[in-house]
């Protein structure tokens, strides 16, 4: 007879298990609620600010949809570099000649251009800052910016910790913020919705979101009646930005969307992403 597994190991091999059922569109034991799911989601989904918006950055993986209310962003944050930087120097274009990317990355060298605006700390951001990690509270400390910042994460996961980790005063310095959110096809977990709620209920505090659109590098996962994207790049522009009374502008808004993978079939947007009045 084997040795029964340690009950860390036990309960890594549960969580495995249940997130590939949930893949496949199968629920297995105690689970949350499809209501509850769908509600956390409904945080993401968009409402108008009253701006019109530009796509900055490639025209598939690594562009995003930003509304236009750049002017006045000294600096652009951007945990996660990996060897695509096409959206920071995009980016920095946009803002001017004097603005600054701040990189931050434990997993490559350096960034994949030799570009004097590109910063780069070799560490990656996550809810603590110790051997390696650091915090985006701590990222941001060192950053004498004249202006507002701009945020784009791309951390493989990590984002849900750190943005629980970030004091509301930090986050009400970036103006714009774009995150893209992964495994969401996990939400089947108790922990993992938690983790999502949490972090969208804080960032809620200071941004609203403007902008939601699904990576098609995996297929969707169903929920309910609807099917979810497990990978979402979510757009957020801080509270006081805001313009009251102007339309969202959704047609023009999604006329700048592009499959991030074009080899691979497209994926529509649920109706609970779907745009939200005021």
């Amino acid at each position: 007879m084997r040795p029964p597994l340690p009950g860390r190991t036990r309960r890594a091999a549960r969580d495995l298990a249940l997130r590939s059922a949930a893949s496949r569109g199968l629920f297995v034991g105690r689970r949350p609620a499809e209501g509850a799911v769908l509600d956390a989601l409904g945080l993401l989904a968009p409402r108008p600010v009253g701006h019109g918006f530009v796509r900055l950055g490639a025209a598939q993986d690594g562009g995003y949809v930003v509304p236009d209310d750049l002017d006045g962003i000294t600096d652009l944050v951007s945990p996660g570099v990996s060897d695509e930087i096409g959206f920071d120097l995009a980016a920095l274009d946009r803002l001017g000649p004097d603005a600054r990317a701040h990189l931050f990355d434990a997993s490559v060298e350096g960034p994949p251009a030799d570009d004097p605006r590109l910063r780069f700390t070799r560490l990656h951001l996550d809810s603590r800052t110790d051997e390696g990690v650091t915090t985006l509270a701590d990222a941001v400390a060192g950053i004498d910016a004249p202006g507002d910042l701009m945020l784009q994460m791309d951390v493989e996961g990590a984002e849900y910790r750190i943005l629980q980790a970030t004091p509301s005063s930090v986050l009400e310095r970036f103006r714009v913020v774009l995150i893209e959110l992964h495994h969401l096809q996990d939400l089947c977990l108790h922990s993992r919705l938690h983790d999502l709620r949490a972090a969208l209920l804080l960032l809620h505090r200071t941004h609203v979101p403007c902008h939601v659109h699904p990576n098609n590098a995996e297929a969707a996962f169903p929920v309910a009646d609807q099917w979810i994207p497990r990978l979402l790049e979510t757009t957020w522009l801080r509270r006081d930005r805001v313009r009251d009374g102007v339309p969202l502008m959704s047609e023009a808004r999604r006329s700048l969307d592009r499959d991030c993978v074009p080899t691979r079939p497209g994926l529509a947007l649920p109706p609970v992403l779907a745009d939200r009045a005021p």
